[in-house]
Parts: structure tokens; sequence; C-alpha cells
């Protein structure tokens, strides 16, 4: 991947709120100009950190009295210079998905994790099939299951997709937004507070009540730069693939950063120094060295 950097692709625009607002507040930005993310100012008007419309929505508080403070998170800072695979491996390490671009101590917009995919995909690496990233053999739920159960496995494995299956085949797919905003939102609103008698009742509700269908699907030989247009029109954050009528994996937005975080690591590692001090050496071998190493470059199985 030819290098790249935050400032070829992070954006200048973003809205902020500050920790002392209500929730309500980041509600309306978020439905009013849909940014991916807000930054959080304190009262002197100084960055804090980020929050999200996802960290609102899981919390399950009363937007109307809960302060931003509360589920705001640090988020790791970049410059404009900062390469994206070190911005990858920073939004896997932080868990958050939409870093600050800061030019000294002024806030000059974020860069996310759609930003660093799609400029990832768009070059040679995009090329590759979906089948040298995604989760093989992924774990699925039957259709008939409750969301309890879904729930269960999410927390088990650290997942929050998973397929829905019914006699054997594919029929849906449900994540931990589907739960959150079909049953746990809609039961927010109702009591504006912790559901205590209608939660068992909600956790019995069958998989295939709120799962998705259908099924955004891709073939293991689907290239990464179809994969994320994919993703990006049917607006999904996973894919599930498919041969026939098999399921054989699926693919989110972390597979797709995995790889690139560890980019810039393999071209450190591929870099070899051809001239020693004091002695010559001849450039037919120097050629024949390199070749060698462009090969083992396209070989490695890491991309």
């Amino acid at each position: 991947m030819s290098p790249i950097s935050v400032k070829d692709v992070f954006s200048k625009k973003f809205s902020t709120v500050y920790e002392s607002d209500p929730l309500s507040r980041c509600l309306e930005l978020f439905k009013k100009e849909t940014p991916p993310v807000l930054a959080v100012l304190d009262d002197d008007k100084k960055y804090v950190g980020v929050i999200s419309r996802r960290w609102i929505t899981r919390a399950r508080l009363d937007p109307a009295s809960t302060k931003v403070k509360t589920l705001m998170r640090p988020a790791p800072k970049v410059t404009p210079e900062v390469s994206l695979s070190k911005a990858a491996r920073l939004m896997i390490e932080g868990g958050v998905r939409q870093l600050p671009v800061f030019e000294k101590e002024k806030l000059v917009g974020f860069v996310t994790d759609e930003d660093i995919i799609h400029s990832a995909v768009i070059q040679d690496w995009g090329n590759t099939t979906i089948e040298k990233i995604m989760t093989k053999a992924p774990y699925t739920i039957e259709a008939n299951r409750s969301v309890g159960a879904v729930l269960s496995l999410f927390r088990e494995h650290d997942i929050s997709h998973l397929p829905v299956i019914d006699n054997g085949k594919l029929v849906g797919i449900i994540s931990i937004q589907d739960i959150i905003e079909q049953i746990f939102q809609p039961q927010r609103r109702q009591t504006l507070g912790d559901i205590v008698g209608g939660k068992v009742q909600v956790l019995s509700i069958p998989a295939k009540g709120i799962m998705t269908n259908p099924v955004v699907t891709v073939t293991p030989e689907t290239s990464l730069k179809e994969a994320e247009k994919k993703m990006h029109d049917f607006n999904v954050h996973s894919l599930v693939v498919t041969t026939k009528e098999s399921l054989l994996g699926i693919v989110t937005k972390l597979d797709f950063l995995e790889p690139i975080s560890q980019m810039e690591t393999a071209e450190r590692k591929l870099a070899v120094q051809f001239g020693v001090k004091g002695i010559e050496v001849n450039p037919e071998y120097v050629e024949i060295a390199k070749k060698r190493v462009a090969e083992a470059k396209r070989q490695e199985d890491l991309f």
C-alpha cells in the first residue's frame, strides 16, 4: 500500500457538545447532522473526549437528565502526518473508531474507520479476496433461540454480529444494534428507567423476530474493494460470506482494520539495505535480491 497519512483522508467538519450538556443534546445533533462522533469540550472550550450515538443507545439512561460527561470517552489523538496504518492500530487498541486530529493544540477534524478502510481498498490491496481477512466458521444462532441466548453468545465470545440459521439455511443476521434499537430503546421510551417486569419477557423474543433480512452477502472471491463498497451502499457493518447455500464466514470493519494496522510493520520487516560500508556490491546481485524481496512481499499471507 502506498504511504498515505491522516491528512489525506480526515474530515475537517465536526460537531461539538459540552461535557455538562444532557445526552439529549447529542441525540439532537446525531439526528440533525448525522456525524459519526461528537467532540466533547469542557467549560473552557477545551477538548476532553468524544461521544458516539452507539454508546448512548447502549447505556439505556435517561437522555434528558444524564450529562455527556457520564458517557464520553478519551480517544487517542493523532496528527495529520500519522500514517493510516498507525491510526488503524490506535483505533483497535483504544476501542474507538473515530480519532481526533490535532495540529499542535488545536482540534482540526476527525478520521474514521471508514476513511481508513476506503483509502486502503482503492489501492492494490483492494484486489485481495475477502477470504483472506474473513472470520471463518463464525458462531451462529438458530432462528427460534431467544434474544437472551444471543446476548449470552455476544458476551461469551466478545462478538457483536451473529448469522441466524433455520433448518441449516441462512435466514438473517442479528447484531447488538438490532437488540438496542428494537428492544431496549422502545422499552426505555416507555419507562425512562430500568426495565424490571418486562425484562425477562423481551429477552424471550426469538432471534427471528428482530433479525435483519435479507442478509447482505459476498463470496470468498469477492475483492475487498467490492466488499467495502457493498458495506457503504447498504450501510451495514458486516457481510456474511457464502458459497451457493453454505455459510463460510463473516467479515466486519474490524477485520479490515486489523491487517491495515499491520501493514507498516510488515513493510519495515521487508526493508533491506543493499549497501555495506567499505564493500562494493555487484549491481546484478542487488537486483536479484530486490526481486526476491518483492516476490516474498507478494506471497505474504498477511493480507
